[in-house]
């Protein structure tokens, strides 16, 4: 059964964001989130430091540049740079797990990227 877009939206109301396994460092945004919005995320509390678009990830700590970014408990990418708790995460501050496996065995797709 899938939700409503009202459910949708009643519940981003109640939780604007979501995690979903303990080892995220990262949460989702439910809703859009204002900078300067306090949010709680797992067992943290953040305060987003730029507005963050609905769908787009928030940090919920810091992650240091090189570390993994984890959603569901896995790996999505590593950070290109530091990013502070209540940072937006999204393709401007993480590699992907794919872009990382090219540039470690020289690998392109089939238009040559």
């Amino acid at each position: 059964m899938s939700m409503s877009t009202e459910d949708m939206g009643a519940a981003a109301a109640m939780q604007p964001v979501l995690v979903l396994d303990a080892r995220d460092n990262v949460a989702n945004a439910l809703r859009a989130l204002d900078a300067g919005t306090e949010v709680t995320a797992g067992t943290a509390t953040v305060m987003a430091r730029v507005a963050i678009p609905m769908g787009h990830k928030i940090a919920v700590r810091d992650i240091a540049e090189g570390e993994s970014v984890v959603k569901y408990g896995h790996s999505i990418g590593r950070a290109t740079g530091n990013i502070r708790a209540g940072d937006h995460v999204h393709v401007h501050n993480v590699s992907g797990l794919i872009a990382d496996w090219k540039k470690q065995y020289g690998a392109s797709d089939a238009a040559g990227t």
